[in-house]
């Protein structure tokens, strides 16, 4: 069974070390432990849904290309659409565990009054305790709250945010933590916002704020045809943690992530790219965990598909530097 992590915060970077965590491995890829991050696969089947078989077809792309075995990565964030499941198994998370991976980043919405309001309370103890022995569960609960028309304002989303974070550290279980994902896009003056808008800190509890994640989404892209000019995850990710820190969170994840190659710049200068720039961030960072979204397209921005020896060999080195490091 899972334990949670312990957490210092005098190491010379802001970033914080994480102490043992350890869920025994299942399926024919198990026996391994994920003692710090947690690398997760995220998949389109091309229209802009997850698909199961995506996701397992780049876990199995990924797992040949490092010679191992399948479940490969450490798991997988989904959806479940528009609704919050009251059980894990009536989620779209429920095959993972079938599957063999022991984590899921899982994406639930609702009605953002209901949750500030105490109406969603009953589901979210369910869905907790119906979690298998042994899984893990990050939890988001409207995410990207920015993207989404503001229906509630952002102080009914704080509410809601704090009382989810305050009733998840309360329950004091290894089989679930909650997760705020905002928009790394939210920290670019284009945006026109206002991160701290956004931020349910001064709502949180003593227990809620050591234990919640703070896990944004954010996309790199590559910018010219030769694959010389990028968005680097400095650029892309640097101020959005740095505030996260500043306001006093301890634990950090990146829900979602890809990097946009539309414009077809060369696979080996891309390759280039995650060796000098991206890998080593996510090093640096000691994430609780990071997802990769891997998606063929076709809408613009979106061709981020891992599907080339190349980046399949780069990629899966990663893995396994977490997954048996």
């Amino acid at each position: 069974m899972a334990v949670h992590d312990a957490y210092i915060t005098n190491s010379p970077n802001w970033r914080l070390i994480p102490g043992s965590t350890t869920v025994p491995g299942s399926g024919s890829g198990g026996g391994s432990e994920w003692s710090t991050t947690k690398v997760l696969g995220a998949a389109s089947d091309g229209s802009g849904s997850n698909a199961y078989v995506r996701i397992r077809e780049l876990d199995a792309g990924l797992a040949s290309a490092a010679s191992d075995t399948t479940p490969f990565l450490a798991g997988n964030h989904t959806y479940s659409g528009n609704s919050f499941p009251s059980t894990y198994g009536s989620s779209n998370a429920r095959d993972d565990d079938d599957y063999g991976w022991n984590y899921s980043v899982l994406n639930v919405k609702c009605d953002w009054v209901s949750l500030a309001d105490g109406g969603m309370d009953a589901t979210i103890t369910s869905f907790a305790n119906s979690i298998p022995v042994g899984h893990k569960v990050y939890l988001l609960i409207n995410h990207e709250p920015e993207n989404d028309g503001n229906p509630a304002g952002a102080a009914v989303w704080r509410s809601g945010q704090a009382r989810a974070a305050n009733m998840i550290a309360g329950f004091n279980d290894p089989r679930i933590d909650f997760g705020i994902c905002l928009m790394s896009y939210t920290w670019r003056p284009a945006s026109g916002r206002t991160p701290s808008d956004w931020n349910p800190w001064s709502q949180m509890s003593a227990a809620a704020r050591q234990q919640t994640i703070f896990a944004p989404d954010g996309y790199t892209t590559v910018r010219n045809v030769s694959g010389t000019t990028i968005d680097t995850m400095v650029s892309e990710f640097e101020a959005c943690f740095n505030d996260a820190l500043s306001w006093g969170y301890q634990r950090f994840a990146i829900s979602e992530h890809s990097l946009n190659n539309d414009i077809n710049a060369p696979v080996s200068q891309v390759v280039n790219w995650w060796n000098s720039d991206h890998l080593p961030y996510l090093r640096s960072k000691n994430l609780e965990y990071y997802a990769y979204y891997n998606s063929p397209g076709p809408a613009s921005g979106t061709n981020s598909k891992l599907d080339t020896p190349q980046e399949l060999a780069m990629f899966s080195s990663f893995v396994r530097e977490y997954k048996y490091g």
